[in-house]
């Protein structure tokens, strides 16, 4: 009986809030999980999961400075094979840990604040984006995230497990900790006065144990690989390297415009937490602006920054936007529901209408536009030139007629209901907006090349080529593995697609004197040279680029902003087969006439 209700006693500590953060879990890992393999990995991906194989395999190889998933990923591979799926699993669920941080600030932000939060940042397209990616920036948020949340809740060597994954992870982490530190020291308060549950000595031994060990053993593949500790030290000069004047990275305008693009919800209503004073100001809001500020300024200012320094970014975006629509989350006075919920259902079919006549928009072409023409007279155009001018006008009207009712409303109606009829009408849009955006990867590799969240170039036909390589084999050895290949380019994707073909070579220049059965290479002339001769071949996409015609944004964009559809430049791969392996079938001998 006593058993009984004491399991009574441990269901009933599950509040609904604690089953809403549990929901927000489940939907950052459902969004950073699905169909993870869907496309191959680009060549930027293929460099980490190449090493994490040969980590597996305890080849000798230059450990780059990313040893938390070069180790934790090749554990991996060690005990379940390696795959694209494995390759990325350890950043999908680090990544969906970032969850964890509202939940652990809950009680600086308030329950309502922290929930939203919870949701907004497990359903971040940039978060999402990161975190289905092979690397270790995703993984350096999710263990700080793991590793704040545990210190609140006083498991302390847990804690520090997960704070020294954190101090493996990169330069990702060099960044994302010199901005926290850079950020206390402006707003002159630690983190420990508003984290701190009271530390004793054995705490902290508790704390550096946990850190000790995770660095000593996942940092050095349990030590078959060492060099996982120099790894970790070079994460540091690697990020100092960014600094120098040339270093490679992203336009200033990309940066910026993927910020508006990818968060335009938690840059608004964040922006509204800051600018709004009628309902007080958070005693967080000013901490929470300089840990927005200062990574902000410090990837607008590094000469080598990437779109997924914004990760850190969001964060705190995030926790502003939670702290102002936490205060809607409640029923306005009943004799103002009626016009909250009509103008919230008004801000929410003129702003799909919006974006219905900015789609279409895109797809209209061929317009003909008379000579002298006035905006006046617009049966002077032709019908397609007509209804683009009517579009195009209802694009640019919807937002000043939006503002221009949302001042007049607030200014004829006393009470709370306009605030609540906005801030819902726009959040419910800016929901659909976040979801379509989130949902990105799973376009196709054409409009995945163009996302400005991408890494390096996007992959292209890289099943089709694998898929005929394999038939190939088939054909000739029985098996999928067994082909006699050489392939001419130096590239970390084609060291990844053949790391299990014991007959596949690599080699500048095709050996002489020696007839493979698979030639690949990027020459699309090598059939009519003397070593080819022997050769027929089929061409494949082996890189997708952005094609902008040297711009930082696509040419046409608002088709982009809308479809991903921008130009593209493809670096193509050309497949060679000996002309021998497949000889032509001769007809059947015909019968003897009677």
């Amino acid at each position: 009986m006593e058993s009984d209700l004491n399991k009574g006693a441990a269901v009933s500590r599950w509040t609904n809030e604690d089953l809403l953060y549990l929901l927000a879990f489940a939907v950052a890992l459902l969004m950073r999980l699905a169909v993870l393999g869907l496309h191959p990995l680009t060549e930027h991906e293929a460099g980490f999961a190449l090493q994490a194989w040969q980590a597996a395999h305890g080849e000798s190889f230059v450990m780059v400075s990313h040893p938390a998933y070069i180790q934790l990923t090749g554990l991996l591979f060690f005990l379940f094979g390696s795959g694209d799926v494995l390759a990325r699993l350890l950043p999908a669920l680090a990544g969906s840990c970032v969850v964890l941080l509202p939940l652990a600030l809950r009680q600086q932000l308030g329950r309502k604040a922290a929930l939203v939060a919870a949701f907004g940042l497990a359903l971040d397209p940039i978060s999402i984006a990161i975190s289905r990616q092979a690397g270790s920036p995703a993984m350096a948020l999710g263990f700080l995230a793991l590793a704040v949340y545990l210190w609140t809740q006083r498991r302390f060597l847990a804690s520090g497990a997960a704070a020294g994954l954190l101090l493996l992870s990169g330069p990702s982490m060099v960044y994302g900790v010199l901005s926290l530190l850079v950020s206390g020291l402006i707003v002159r308060r630690s983190a420990a006065e508003t984290l701190s549950p009271g530390l004793n000595k054995d705490d902290f031994r508790r704390f550096l144990f946990g850190a000790a060990a995770a660095i000593l053993l996942p940092g050095t593949f349990f030590t078959n690989q060492p060099q996982g500790l120099a790894a970790m030290v070079q994460s540091i000069p690697d990020f100092l390297t960014g600094w120098l004047p040339g270093a490679a990275g992203v336009s200033l305008v990309q940066v910026l415009l993927a910020l508006a693009v990818y968060q335009p919800f938690g840059l608004i209503f964040g922006i509204l937490a800051l600018l709004d004073q009628r309902r007080g100001s958070h005693k967080l809001d000013p901490q929470l602006a300089v840990l927005v500020l200062v990574p902000l300024a410090a990837v607008l200012l590094y000469p080598g920054r990437q779109v997924w320094m914004l990760m850190w970014v969001m964060i705190p975006i995030w926790l502003l936007a939670g702290r102002y629509l936490g205060e809607f989350l409640t029923l306005p006075e009943e004799e103002d529901r009626p016009f909250a919920y009509g103008e919230a259902a008004f801000y929410v079919v003129l702003l799909a209408y919006w974006w219905h006549n900015l789609a279409k928009l895109t797809t209209q072409a061929g317009l003909v536009v008379p000579e002298g023409y006035s905006l006046t007279d617009l049966w002077a155009f032709d019908p397609t030139a007509r209804v683009y001018v009517i579009r195009l006008a209802v694009v640019f009207l919807v937002p000043l007629v939006l503002l221009a009712m949302s001042g007049l409303v607030s200014l004829g109606w006393r009470g709370n209901f306009f605030s609540h009829g906005a801030v819902w009408g726009l959040g419910v849009f800016l929901v659909f907006y976040l979801l379509v955006a989130a949902f990105g990867f799973s376009s196709g590799s054409d409009q995945l090349a163009n996302e400005l969240w991408l890494q390096g170039p996007g992959s292209g036909t890289i099943d089709e080529m694998v898929t005929a390589i394999e038939q190939i084999s088939i054909q000739q050895t029985g098996t999928r593995d067994e082909l006699e290949l050489v392939y001419q380019i130096d590239s970390a994707l084609l060291h990844w697609l053949f790391r299990e073909m014991p007959n596949a070579d690599y080699s500048p220049v095709a050996p002489e004197n020696s007839l493979y059965a698979v030639v690949l290479n990027t020459e699309p002339d090598f059939g009519l040279t003397v070593g080819g001769q022997f050769y027929t071949g089929q061409h494949f996409s082996l890189f997708l680029r952005p094609d902008w015609s040297g711009g930082a944004a696509p040419p046409d964009f608002d088709r982009w902003l809308v479809y991903r559809e921008a130009p593209l430049q493809s670096d193509r791969v050309y497949l060679w087969t000996r002309v021998d392996l497949f000889p032509l079938y001769q007809p059947a001998p015909l019968e003897p006439e009677e």
